[in-house]
């Protein structure tokens, strides 16, 4: 497809908290959320190529969660880098907050610590749609999560429960 006219590339600037259309000589960097939005109302989906050179994020990669400096909840987007399914229920915060620095902290206790929240979103095309720790997020499937107030001054990573830390962190804004 064309740029500009079958699909464009945003990312949500945690400054001004809005949408930047960025242009197709804009490199992405890694540490920032990007939307990649067909613009054509079509039945056909665009495909988009990944440019030579382009590599898969490791899933053992350390992507910390970003928390406000002001105490209030702070959304992050997310991803799930593997080409299989990811269960909610397998993911672990890796903190050094003392109420979840064991490694055993999934998201219904980061949530009960007022960390991370026990549910992410997920954008299917039409509007948001919650996910709790039964539900599984598609593979390479984009998410938002939140750092809850009680996060502050702490550090935040997702994991699986096998100890392999997921996700790409993408970017953030404010509730």
């Amino acid at each position: 497809g064309e740029y500009n006219t079958d699909w464009t590339v945003s990312s949500y600037n945690t400054g001004t908290k809005a949408y930047e259309t960025l242009s197709l000589t804009d490199a992405m960097e890694k540490g920032r959320g990007y939307w990649i939005i067909q613009i054509i109302e079509d039945e056909k989906p665009v495909t988009l190529d990944m440019p030579i050179g382009s590599t898969v994020t490791a899933a053992t990669e350390s992507i910390p969660l970003t928390v406000s400096s002001d105490g209030a909840d702070l959304w992050n987007l997310v991803g799930n880098p593997f080409a299989t399914s990811l269960n909610l229920a397998e993911l672990r915060l890796v903190t050094d907050a003392p109420s979840c620095s064991d490694g055993s902290c999934d998201l219904n206790k980061a949530k009960e610590n007022s960390l991370v929240g026990n549910k992410v979103w997920i954008y299917d095309g039409e509007s948001y749609k919650e996910k709790g720790t039964d539900d599984q997020l598609d593979p390479w499937g984009g998410f938002w999560v939140s750092a809850l107030a009680g996060s502050n001054g702490y550090s935040l990573a997702l994991s699986t429960s096998g100890g392999d830390e997921v996700g790409v962190y993408m970017g953030t804004y404010d509730t």
